[in-house]
């Protein structure tokens, strides 16, 4: 347990510092340590931001294979499962799974 205490102490004090981050205040993702920032960052903004003018070369694809999913996503702000997968093209179920979850602890994102 003394282990335990002082493994969280030095996570705090490493996600205060930015070097990685760690969700101590949510108790759902309180087993997630993110050892690279910018990874959670570029991956929330694959989802979240201007998609007229910030293009991935990945958006066409999604948009011939899911056109009234994508006219959903740019137009209604809805998202579906089989898009967040196409936007996290390469990611594991469970790490899309992952960031879904977050999205929507943090307000980014609402389940309906």
């Amino acid at each position: 347990e003394d282990q335990k205490s002082r493994l969280e102490v030095v996570l705090k004090a490493l996600n205060e510092l930015g070097l990685v981050i760690y969700f101590n205040h949510i108790e759902s993702l309180k087993s997630y340590l993110i050892l690279d920032p910018q990874w959670l960052v570029d991956q929330i903004c694959c989802m979240s931001r201007d998609f007229k003018r910030h293009r991935l070369r990945r958006d066409k694809r999604i948009q011939r294979n899911n056109l009234d999913q994508w006219f959903d996503l740019t137009q209604r702000g809805i998202v579906s499962t089989p898009v967040l997968r196409e936007l996290w093209v390469g990611l594991e179920v469970d790490e899309v799974r992952f960031l879904r979850d977050l999205m929507i602890k943090l307000g980014l994102l609402v389940q309906l």
